[in-house]
């Protein structure tokens, strides 16, 4: 074989090893990418599902409130009215007593 069908041969071999390595570097880079693209969908699913958690909790959280407002407003309309009819109470008294001191 003279040294021309060497380099060409030689150059035939790199070729094939260099379409090899191509194929093997895109085949690579997809793979690559397909699990940069799982890793960031898994990341969106898993900010979705917190946030979905947190309103839950913040949901709780405002019920709770609510529930503890009413819970002290209701209280407090229970003192008011028992003191209003504690006062009722006095004014019949007072007044039956005048009533009373009349009819004497």
């Amino acid at each position: 074989m003279d040294i021309l069908a060497e380099i060409r041969e030689a150059e035939e071999k790199a070729g094939v090893i260099a379409e090899k390595a191509e194929a093997e570097a895109s085949r690579i880079a997809a793979e690559a990418l397909a699990k940069c693209e799982a890793d960031d969908k898994a990341a969106l699913v898993c900010a979705r599902d917190r946030a979905a958690q947190m309103m839950k909790e913040a949901e709780a959280e405002a019920e709770k409130r609510s529930a503890e407002k009413a819970d002290a407003y209701a209280a407090e309309l229970r003192k008011v009215r028992a003191q209003a009819d504690g006062g009722m109470e006095d004014a019949v008294r007072k007044i039956t007593g005048a009533v009373m001191e009349q009819a004497r």
